[in-house]
């Protein structure tokens, strides 16, 4: 429970100022480029947005039932993974360059990186799924 705690506080923490450093990018003036690097930033505002709004963990109760349990698991352990993400998104925002629009080499680990995250996001607040790639 601390380490889905911690890890929901830094994505809350850390989302908004990824958004920003994306959106302050040089933008790339070739449309397909333009769109996606946009589109990315929408991605990650909207993230921020919902993790506002996640539910943490419960308490955890002497009684709780083993279904609660796998529960807070999965939620834990999305979490987790929506960190791993957070921080693949950091190192791609990092490989651009200050004063220049970013490659198509660091749209494209961004893009992987905001799946990733999106899919945990989703995934824990929504934790009666598996977690599979």
């Amino acid at each position: 429970m601390a380490q889905d705690k911690r890890a929901g506080r830094r994505l809350f923490l850390e989302l908004p100022a990824l958004t920003s450093a994306v959106r302050s990018w040089v933008l790339v003036g070739v449309e397909p480029m333009f769109t996606t690097q946009r589109g990315l930033g929408d991605r990650l505002g909207h993230l921020a947005a919902k993790l506002g709004r996640l539910p943490s963990l419960p308490p955890s109760l002497a009684s709780q039932q083993r279904a609660e349990q796998t529960t807070a698991r999965l939620i834990a352990a999305h979490s987790q993974r929506a960190v791993e993400a957070l921080g693949a998104a950091w190192a791609a925002v990092e490989t651009v360059p200050p004063n220049e629009p970013p490659s198509v080499h660091s749209l494209a680990l961004l893009e992987e990186a905001v799946r990733r995250l999106e899919l945990a996001v989703q995934r824990r607040h929504q934790p009666c799924f598996e977690f599979q790639e």
